[in-house]
């Protein structure tokens, strides 16, 4: 758990921005979507035909629905506490020097009312968090691209732009809209330590390779709050494997 209140320590505009684009949580299409997405953008951007998109469809979705299988049965059998649990009750007592909620920064924080790094109404899942389904269901996607396109090279859209001030949970509020505070809600952070919204300056996302892209949505959930780093590991193990015995099974069906 202490683990997590570090990331929390040193919660910057960049990790902030990674863990509110994967996080997929409520009212989203959930990891398994987010990646459908990236699958069909590859898709076009590779001008795959009607048949070659529909294996690889079928690919991916084959090996997210498995990815969920496994995460899920795991999560059942092990039935391990989130981060929220461990701090909160864990810590309690502690003086943690942690982000602090929306607007605020980091500082001085009691550990019995530490949050994680998300809005108040996007609450930290109601279900185990070994293994972490983030990284299952991005590890088995990642390595199904790999393995389709016989390439680790990152073939969808490679860059994504987060805009000034439009962060999810830290956005900017001017006066005369809906939760406008003077000086926090209208002003750019400075920092960690500092008050105001995210991010400061745009902040662009980029992924070079397939892999790289999956780690990170897996990753991007420690300065979320949502899972420790052996939630994490363990997810991509188990991910990577699955994806590899859904793709042998495919090639199988498709005569190859």
């Amino acid at each position: 758990a202490r683990e997590i209140v570090e990331f929390s320590t040193f919660l910057s505009d960049v990790p902030k921005m990674l863990a509110e684009f994967w996080a997929d949580g409520p009212d989203t299409t959930a990891p398994p979507g987010h990646w459908f997405r990236i699958t069909l953008d590859s898709a076009v951007n590779e001008r795959l035909s009607l048949e070659n998109t529909v294996r690889l469809m079928f690919l991916m979705g084959n090996a997210l629905n498995d990815a969920g299988v496994a995460s899920w049965d795991a999560k059942a059998f092990f039935n391990s506490a989130r981060p929220i649990t461990m701090i909160q009750c864990g810590l309690s007592g502690e003086t943690l020097d942690a982000w602090r909620g929306p607007y605020l920064g980091v500082g001085d924080i009691e550990a019995s009312v530490w949050q994680p790094y998300q809005a108040s109404t996007f609450v930290t899942p109601a279900f185990a968090g070994y293994v972490s389904g983030h990284s299952t269901f991005s590890a088995a996607a990642f390595r199904a691209l790999e393995l389709f396109y016989n390439t680790d090279e990152y073939l969808a859209p490679k860059c994504r732009l987060i805009p000034q001030g439009t962060s999810l949970y830290e956005g900017r509020i001017d006066a005369g809209m809906p939760g406008f505070i003077p000086g926090l809600t209208d002003i750019p952070n400075q920092g960690p330590r500092t008050q105001g919204f995210s991010p400061a300056t745009d902040v662009v996302l980029c992924w070079q390779t397939w892999e790289a892209s999956g780690l990170e949505s897996g990753i991007s959930r420690f300065p979320g709050g949502i899972h420790i780093t052996e939630d994490h590991f363990d997810g991509v193990d188990i991910g990577v494997e699955i994806a590899e015995l859904v793709f042998d099974q495919a090639l199988t069906l498709w005569g190859q």
